[in-house]
């Protein structure tokens, strides 16, 4: 196939969009499709980051990337959607795919196959993205809605019920982890066992939680890794932290492997509520976190909240330990209760690290939704709720 694949996330950046459809395009590259991202540039470059996307990310060149600026002004969106589409269909893709409901609105309203990837609800509040969105979902090239959680399927089959066969559930993913590859050096590492969480400090990832387990645990030493420079000097001047705690910062995505296979057990302690950003909008109730699928990869002992979003992957005494969202003790017990039992750890590991590599990679995720989305070539949601 020759897929067009549209996007507005800032390429090369910091946002977890940006390494999602960087992730994707490879394995759409890999598995053998013609692929090219429409995205747009930073127009910021931090000094530390390279340049070259594929060297920021750490992805193969198995792709091609097309830049469209996009502007600040009013109505700027659109037209970076107008654009990007005009750019796309101008390669006569076989498949446009995209996360820009607009600018696969107007593929499809050219006629070309277009499929749809949701992380959220973007309609709420937006009527004219709503509007939009229900005229996409009408039209005869209309292929597949894709979303990450079986929260956002059950949100949109209530919101539009003809989608519902054309609806795929597909949870985000992560690359298996090269097992030769060398761990990162910790400043402390003895006998003590090396406790994690990576990720950002935005409200709700749960980070405080850390802080609290780390001093319920003072014979553990704790790591976060990840936050911007205004979050770490917030933390350092405003949260008493306990001296078994080292803050990190952040680092570059594709150092990430290096770092999760330097400690013994990784923390994922999601909120119910999740302000992405600093910001007001809260994707808690949709969220499908990039960290729990590169968790996964590591071969490392995982504890996970028990939100309720997280129960389709995270499993108790399955594939990792679920513990409570609000009860730093909890936590702290089944730290203890890891060290205690390293068998328990190693097995829940080993399923986890197999489960990601059979089902959860960004190479099984771009097969099944290949699949998927062809067989629906013959079709559209609208046609066959009226048939």
């Amino acid at each position: 196939m020759r897929i067009a694949y549209l996007s507005r996330a800032c390429v090369p950046s910091r946002s977890a969009n940006s390494i999602h459809v960087m992730k994707m395009c490879q394995a759409l590259g890999t598995a053998g499709h013609d692929t090219t991202l429409y995205a747009t540039y930073p127009k910021k470059i931090e000094p530390d980051q390279p340049q070259d996307p594929f060297i920021y990310y750490g992805v193969e060149r198995t792709f091609s990337i097309n830049y469209t600026t996009l502007s600040t002004h009013p109505g700027g969106s659109y037209y970076y959607a107008f654009v990007s589409a005009y750019k796309a269909l101008r390669s006569k893709p076989t498949l446009v795919y995209g996360r820009n409901p607009l600018g696969c609105l107007f593929s499809a309203l050219r006629g070309y196959p277009t499929a749809l990837e949701l992380h959220m609800p973007n309609e709420q509040g937006r009527p004219l993205v709503a509007f939009a969105l229900g005229l996409l979902f009408r039209l005869p090239a209309f292929k597949a809605l894709i979303v990450i959680t079986d929260t956002l399927r059950k949100h949109y089959e209530s919101a539009w019920p003809f989608l519902k066969d054309h609806i795929i559930v597909a949870p985000d993913g992560a690359d298996p982890i090269d097992p030769n590859l060398e761990p990162v050096s910790l400043t402390f590492k003895g006998e003590r066992p090396q406790i994690a969480y990576v990720g950002h400090l935005y409200h709700g990832k749960g980070a405080e939680l850390v802080a609290e387990v780390a001093e319920l645990v003072p014979e553990f030493d704790f790591h976060i890794v990840g936050g911007t420079e205004c979050d770490l000097e917030r933390w350092r001047r405003d949260k008493n932290l306990p001296s078994n705690l080292k803050l990190h910062g952040y680092i570059p995505h594709k150092d990430v492997p290096t770092y999760l296979l330097a400690f013994d057990t990784l923390l994922l302690p999601n909120q119910p509520c999740v302000h992405i950003g600093g910001g007001s909008t809260d994707i808690g109730e949709w969220t499908s976190p990039l960290k729990l699928f590169e968790y996964m990869a590591s071969g490392r002992p995982i504890i996970c909240s028990d939100v309720p979003v997280l129960q389709d992957i995270a499993h108790h005494n399955v594939n990792m330990l679920v513990c409570r969202h609000d009860r730093a003790e909890d936590w702290a017990e089944a730290l203890r209760y890891l060290a205690d039992h390293p068998e328990v750890g190693s097995r829940l590991a080993a399923e986890a690290q197999s489960e990601l590599i059979n089902v959860y990679s960004w190479q099984a995720r771009a097969r099944t939704l290949i699949m998927k989305i062809a067989h629906n070539f013959q079709s559209s949601p609208l046609a066959k709720a009226e048939g």
